[in-house]
């Protein structure tokens, strides 16, 4: 293998490791820990393994469409989806991965309709204030009685 393949394996493997060089070195060279090691050191900063890189990159996003960024905003959501606790944090990572594959279905574009529910609570009236006193009073009676009863 001559350097500039090397280095072109080198700059792929970067990729494929997130960008570890020691694991990209590996992966170049999985029999050979030392030049592994080696190029990870001599190659990590080097200009041409890095526009060897951009050009990847370039080539990948032309191929699929995606960016980088937005491949790791995939990535975290299905993170999201398989390791979360809670059903609506998950439910809400998948309506955004929907979102970012243009799965979603969106409304179709008219006249936009609001519709106000009023919120309400529903309190029982008790009459006059003395028809309440005497109600309460009733019913503390009938529970004393039932309590004394069971003693």
């Amino acid at each position: 293998m001559t350097e500039s393949e090397e280095k072109a394996a080198f700059a792929q493997a970067m990729i494929s490791a997130n960008m570890n060089p020691l694991e990209a070195g590996q992966l170049v060279h999985p029999a050979n820990f030392n030049r592994a090691a080696q190029i990870a050191s001599m190659w990590h900063n080097d200009a041409e393994v890095k526009a060897l890189i951009i050009e990847i990159k370039k080539a990948e996003i032309a191929e699929t469409g995606i960016s980088e960024d937005e491949k790791y905003v995939e990535e975290k959501l299905k993170e999201i989806i398989e390791t979360s606790r809670f059903a609506d944090d998950r439910i809400k990572a998948l309506d955004k991965l929907m979102d970012l594959k243009g799965l979603s279905k969106k409304p179709q574009s008219g006249p936009a309709v609001q519709v106000v529910i009023p919120r309400a609570i529903e309190v029982p009236t008790h009459g006059t204030n003395e028809e309440w006193e005497a109600a309460a009073a009733q019913q503390q009676r009938e529970l004393l009685n039932v309590s004394r009863s069971r003693h």
